[in-house]
Formats: C-alpha cells, sequence, structure tokens
C-alpha cells in the first residue's frame, strides 16, 4: 500500500496530473473534442450515433450533436455536462423533451433544435437557464404553450420559423423584455393578436413571411418603436392601415413583397426615414397586384422621390388596368396616374 508521506513529490504531482488531463481530454464515441485547460468544444455527427453520449471533458461548455439518429435525451444525460454554455441538438429525431430539461445546465445561454420531430412540450420546460438564444426553426409544433417562456427573461433571440403555428398566445410574448429578433415564418398565422408585441420594447426583428396574414390592425406595430427589420413578405395582405407604420421611425428594411396589395394609403411610408441608409437597407414592394389608377399617385411620387431606398424597383409593376399591365410603376407617366378611379 503506497504511503503519500514517503511518496516522491514529484510522483504525487505526475498522478495529479494524469488524472487531470485524463477527465480532461476524454472523449465520446462518435464525438471530436476540441480541449484546452480551460475550456472544451464536442461535436459528435455520425448518423450511427442513437443514444446520448457519455464521457465527456469535465470542462465541456459547448455540445454539438446534430445529424445523427439521437432520438431521446433524458435529465440523466445532461448531467455529464454541468458546465454547458451551449448546447446544439439540430438535425436528429428528438420527439419529446423530458419535464425539468435544463434544470441542470446553470450556465446555458444558447439551445439550438432545430429540425427534430417536436410537437408538445412539457410546462416550463426551458426553465432553469438564463437562455439568451433558442431556436425551435423545423419542428412540429402546432400550439405554444406560453410556460415555456415564462421564465426566460434574458432571451434575446427565439427562432418558431417552419413550424405549424395557426396563432400565437399573447401570453407567450408577455416575459421577453430583453427579446430582440422573433422569428415566426413559414407558419400557419392567420392574424396577430392585439398588443402582441406590447410587452417586448427591445425588439429589432421580427420575421412574419410566409404565414397567411390577411390584415393588420393599425396599431400593431405601435409598440414596436425599435424595430430595424420588418419582414411581411409572403402574406394575404391585401390594404394596409394609415398609421400602420407611424411609429416604426428606426426601421431600416420592410419587405411587403408578395402579397395581394393593390394600392397603399397616403402617408404611409412618410415616416420611414431610417430607410435605405445603406445597400443592404430599404422597402421591398415586388410580385403585388398593383392597380395604377389615380389612387396609385401617392405611391407613385413615393417611389420616384426615394428610388435609392427601394429593391427591386423594376418588379414595382402595374397589374391593371390592362393598359398598363406589366408596367413599372416609377416609370409611369402623370397623365396615366391621373387616370380614373
Amino acid at each position: 500500500m503506497l504511503n503519500a508521506g514517503t511518496m516522491d513529490p514529484w510522483k504525487i504531482y505526475l498522478v495529479i496530473v494524469v488524472w487531470c488531463c485524463s477527465t480532461v481530454l476524454s472523449c465520446p464515441d462518435h464525438c471530436t473534442c476540441d480541449s484546452s485547460a480551460n475550456s472544451s468544444a464536442v461535436v459528435c455527427s455520425s448518423v450511427s450515433l442513437r443514444a446520448f453520449p457519455s464521457g465527456f471533458p469535465n470542462n465541456t461548455i459547448s455540445l454539438s450533436i446534430e445529424f445523427t439518429n439521437l432520438s431521446t435525451i433524458s435529465l440523466e444525460d445532461l448531467k455529464g455536462v454541468p458546465t454547458l454554455e451551449a448546447l446544439h441538438l439540430s438535425g436528429n429525431k428528438i420527439r419529446a423533451l423530458p419535464s425539468g430539461f435544463l434544470k441542470d445546465l446553470p450556465l446555458l445561454h444558447t439551445l439550438d433544435l432545430t429540425g427534430n420531430l417536436l410537437q408538445d412540450l412539457p410546462s416550463e420546460v426551458f426553465c432553469g437557464s438564463p437562455l439568451q438564444n433558442l431556436v425551435l426553426k423545423g419542428n412540429r409544433v402546432m400550439d405554444i404553450n406560453p410556460s415555456w417562456f415564462q421564465c426566460l427573461s434574458n432571451l434575446t433571440w427565439l427562432d418558431l420559423s417552419d413550424n405549424r403555428l395557426s396563432s400565437v398566445p399573447l401570453a407567450a410574448l408577455q416575459h421577453l423584455p430583453r427579446l430582440k429578433i422573433l422569428d415566426l415564418s413559414n407558419n400557419k398565422l392567420e392574424k396577430l393578436p392585439d398588443g402582441a408585441l406590447n410587452d417586448l420594447p427591445e425588439l429589432e426583428r421580427l420575421h412574419l413571411s410566409g404565414n397567411k396574414l390577411s390584415i393588420l390592425a393599425p396599431k400593431t406595430f405601435d409598440q414596436a418603436t425599435n424595430l430595424t427589420h420588418l419582414f411581411l413578405q409572403d402574406n394575404l395582405l391585401k390594404k394596409l392601415p394609415y398609421g400602420l407604420f407611424l411609429k416604426l421611425q428606426h426601421l431600416e428594411v420592410l419587405d411587403l413583397s408578395t402579397n395581394g396589395l393593390t394600392t397603399i394609403p397616403l402617408g404611409l411610408f412618410d415616416k420611414l426615414e431610417g430607410l435605405g441608409g445603406l445597400s443592404i437597407q430599404g422597402l421591398d414592394l415586388a410580385s403585388n397586384p398593383w392597380e395604377c389608377d389615380c389612387k396609385i399617385l401617392y405611391l407613385w411620387q413615393w417611389l420616384n422621390s426615394n428610388k435609392e431606398k427601394v429593391f427591386f424597383l423594376k418588379d414595382i409593376q402595374c397589374a391593371m388596368p390592362e393598359g398598363l399591365k406589366g408596367k413599372m410603376i416609377a416609370s409611369l407617366t402623370e397623365k396615366e396616374v391621373a387616370g380614373p378611379c
């Protein structure tokens, strides 16, 4: 039996170093580990992987298990990575998450669950971690339980795009005071509840493209005064109320392309002073069925005065009357826009 009191101090030191290094440098099967003295990043991307790995370095801060056949995850699985700050689980076959999913991950700020098979989730499933980025893109979520997000006061990015949502409960957006990016694109939303954005004072980017929105209330964006990017393309909008963008003086990008718009209310764009400062900033109105009668006068004047702020100017064309069909609105003569109404 070894007597520590008589052992060579250098041997004791060597034993400690070897033990520490073996713990830090351990790496699970089917994974690669990039380790240093202070942190480790682990990537597991083998299609043969069907169970959550074990034996991670004890200083793992980033874990990516992506595009595997992983279908389940348990609380016990996550106890092996208590220092985790970023967890990427995209492209797997995960159908469910356990209750208290994140309770043993007190440092986690990023969770990416893109492209799984999630549909329903337990109440308060994301409580327990100071999440800043939550990505649920490309799952099968049909209904949102507001409790999912009620503990996420630090969240800055929420991505729910490419799901099957037909509505968003007002309560789901009432506990996200630091949210800057909200992506609800490519769902089945038909409307936004009144006051949906009232409790998102720091919201800067709102993605609503690829839904079934046919109408927007006049004050929809009144409380979202910090918006810089608003994406409404590929919806069913036929009319926009006057004053819809009145409070959006910081807006840099507005996409209204591929809707059913035929005309624009007088003064709709007058307060959008932030549009078009750079080449990547501006307004997109392409692929709408514009009616080029006297009601198009405001749009015609605005386009000709703000050409540098408009994307795809040539694609903003008349759909009717027949004599002007396919003609670029900005190229119309004053006589043509003064036609009958």
